[in-house]
């Protein structure tokens, strides 16, 4: 009777950060589970390399893959590389493939998937889950990913942002407006003795309310303003992550100093970003106690 054969599959839309050491390592993990299995008469094993520019390559060697300009339009955007193992009991099979779903034009977001395929169900196991650790060590947070997640929250998000600070704005008014209102003031500055007849009692009171008016004149367009400032702000920040943030990246070639260059320069803009809100942060402290004097 022939046995049965057992199958694992994942696919993941993580991003991931693949250079030569972790691939030689993902494709060393493979050979040595492929060594771990009886009876093998025959052993293949091939890279399936797909460039920017639709071309599409094969070679069983690993150093071929490395070697690749990496580049331009030959800059890779998938990378698969398939062992098949001939035993008595029959084929056994594994795979790991990386896509770089930002580039590929093929539909679609998964990143990586891999599969195991054998008649011993303890191998293909233990094999995806060694496989598993090691695309922890790679994987990094996919900012593209989330947002085509939260595509129908977007006008959600933006209503908030443009409403929430008109409803703080209206809280504080109001609350202004009952600690300052005229008939508030005219009963301190009585007490003070700072009024003492009726007519310069309504010579005060319509110059608050002159002065009242004024100020809710000037509050009605901050939130607004408040509201595009921060969703022009978000956009900004977006498209600067998507430019110095790359998510899918073959770290070998050319591409590699491309790479380097991108986390240096984000890392760089942040500490400037960070610096000009703190010292934001300070003047609008200074000002404040300097208005208060």
């Amino acid at each position: 009777m022939k046995p049965i054969a057992v199958e694992s599959k994942k696919s993941t839309k993580i991003g991931f950060i693949l250079n030569e050491a972790d691939l030689r390592r993902i494709v060393d993990l493979l050979k040595e589970q492929a060594k771990k299995i009886p009876e093998v008469y025959k052993t293949t094993e091939k890279f399936t390399i797909k460039y920017k520019n639709g071309v599409i390559a094969e070679t069983e060697s690993i150093d071929t893959v490395i070697e690749q300009e990496n580049s331009g339009s030959g800059l890779i955007i998938r990378l698969k590389y398939e062992l098949s193992t001939t035993t008595a009991q029959g084929d056994y099979y594994s795979s790991i493939e990386f896509i770089n779903a930002d580039a590929d034009e093929d539909p679609g977001t998964t990143s990586i998937k891999y599969s195991f395929r054998g008649y011993d169900r303890d191998w293909v196991f233990v094999s995806s889950s060694l496989l598993n650790e090691r695309i922890d060590k790679i994987k990094r947070f996919a900012l593209n990913q989330y947002s085509r997640s939260l595509q129908f929250l977007m006008p959600l998000i933006f209503m908030i942002i443009f409403v929430l600070p008109m409803v703080i704005n209206d809280i504080v008014s109001k609350s202004y407006s009952k600690n300052n209102s005229p008939s508030t003031q005219l009963k301190s500055m009585y007490k003070e003795n700072k009024i003492t007849g009726p007519i310069e009692a309504m010579i005060c009171l319509e110059e608050m309310r002159e002065a009242n008016n004024e100020i809710k004149d000037k509050k009605s367009f901050k939130p607004v303003l408040y509201g595009f400032g921060a969703v022009g702000i978000l956009i900004l920040f977006y498209f600067f992550l998507i430019r110095y943030y790359p998510v899918y990246n073959f770290c070998w070639g050319e591409y590699k100093d491309i790479f380097q260059k991108r986390e240096s320069a984000r890392g760089f803009w942040l500490v400037i970003i960070g610096i000009g809100i703190m010292v934001s942060f300070i003047g609008g402290i200074l000002a404040n106690k300097l208005s208060i004097w």
